[in-house]
């Protein structure tokens, strides 16, 4: 804070914008380093991992068949929380001839996400059910 000449919190108190701007300005000036936003930091499952999750849902039941289809898309698209609960069988469809989500983004945006075979199977298995 010496760049703004706040030595004490009496100082910080009074700090208003006119200490405020030279000390915004002189961070614009500050090189930060690059960063890869096309690669997330979260780590993904071990495919072993992966397949001992998707097998725990009681294939039997209607909410097993819902719940092996919301873990096939959350590992395989790697969507938000917030993103698959709002996700409904009707945002399956064909792409270009490939099975696709279509998904509502954080901020309003909506993509359209391929998606394997076995997930668009483990969605209409449960919508099947469903319908029974």
């Amino acid at each position: 804070m010496a760049a703004i000449r706040i030595t004490s919190t009496d100082d910080l108190r009074r700090t208003d914008h006119r200490a405020v701007i030279p000390w915004e300005r002189q961070m614009r000036e500050i090189e930060r380093p690059a960063i890869n936003r096309d690669e997330g930091a979260t780590l993904a499952f071990a495919t072993q991992d992966a397949r001992k999750l998707l097998d725990l849902p009681d294939q039997e039941t209607l909410e097993g068949l819902r719940d092996r289809a919301i873990l096939s898309v959350g590992l395989q698209v790697g969507l938000l929380r917030a993103e698959i609960a709002v996700l409904s069988v009707g945002d399956l469809h064909q792409n270009r001839d490939h099975d696709s989500l279509r998904v509502a983004r954080k901020g309003g945006r909506r993509d359209a996400l391929a998606i394997n075979p076995q997930t668009a199977a483990a969605i209409l298995s449960g919508a099947l059910r469903a319908c029974r």
